[in-house]
């Protein structure tokens, strides 16, 4: 990520750009959706989000408003022309630059619809569907944790097993999945209470 923090508008612009320097059309529906890769992409990788905006379970997956409203203001201040072209825009960091090329790549060339479809299959949007509603708010939680991580926590779950258990450290792994997951209601609920608190 750049060292210096980037603006929603700075996100869209930076996606138009590439999209159409790919020759790639884009719809506001195609754009919010790949946004929303986007910062998926960014979360999985480097554990925060691009654009900062709250993503929703709206009728066709992951959507934001704001998104939208940037994109208004971008056009009413000519800094987005809203056709099949874009202004040049100079990019803020190469590994954003990389997470949009990457996005568009594989996600691009589909249909809204596609997308659409897919983002379902991701974690976040699969943890929402399993316990919310539409209209709930997409929470990207803490980001994942890397294989170095699963195997210190596999480690040291293991010492807490008695030796003669017959675990083996694949269903030590899936049992401190399956406990994170348990809690992760509890969690999200305690933090709501403490946010609203405050």
């Amino acid at each position: 990520m750049p060292s210096n923090p980037i603006t929603l508008e700075d996100a869209i612009a930076l996606l138009v750009s590439q999209a159409t320097s790919a020759g790639i059309r884009l719809t506001r529906t195609k754009l919010v959706k790949l946004l929303y890769f986007v910062d998926l992409r960014a979360w999985e990788q480097l554990g925060q989000t691009v654009t900062g905006v709250e993503w929703i379970w709206h009728h066709y997956g992951p959507y934001s408003p704001s998104i939208v409203e940037a994109c208004e203001r971008m056009a009413a201040s000519d800094e987005l022309e809203v056709r099949e072209t874009s202004i040049y825009y100079d990019p803020p960091g190469r590994d954003l630059v990389n997470l949009v090329r990457t996005t568009l790549r594989d996600f691009g060339r589909l249909a809204p619809a596609k997308i659409g479809d897919l983002s379902y299959e991701t974690e976040p949007m699969r943890r929402l569907v399993a316990s919310g509603h539409r209209g709930d708010t997409i929470e990207f939680e803490s980001a994942p944790p890397s294989r170095s991580d699963v195997r210190s926590a596999v480690n040291r779950y293991k010492k807490v097993i008695p030796p003669d258990s017959g675990r083996d450290e694949g269903e030590v792994a899936t049992g401190i999945r399956d406990e994170l997951a348990g809690l992760a209601a509890s969690r999200r609920s305690a933090t709501r209470r403490m946010l609203i608190d405050r």
